[in-house]
């Protein structure tokens, strides 16, 4: 979440059933690359395996990145 307010991103994060993670993010192009970057690293307690990326439509309501 603060690498996400860092980079000026928003959107939210939330754990999903099968112990995975669902991030939706929108912000610059450059900001959401740093963001990926950051994602595929994961903090220090965590093993990344894959990270994907899908095109969505842009949220204007989306005004913060939240931890759902």
């Amino acid at each position: 979440q603060v690498e996400a307010v860092l980079l000026g991103i928003t959107g939210y994060a939330r754990n999903t059933a099968d112990r995975s993670v669902e991030i939706e993010a929108q912000g610059d192009e450059s900001a959401l690359k740093r963001f990926e970057q950051a994602v595929s690293r994961g903090p220090r307690s965590a093993h990344v395996r894959e990270v994907g990326r899908e095109e969505l439509d842009v949220k204007p309501i989306e005004v913060e990145f939240s931890i759902r």
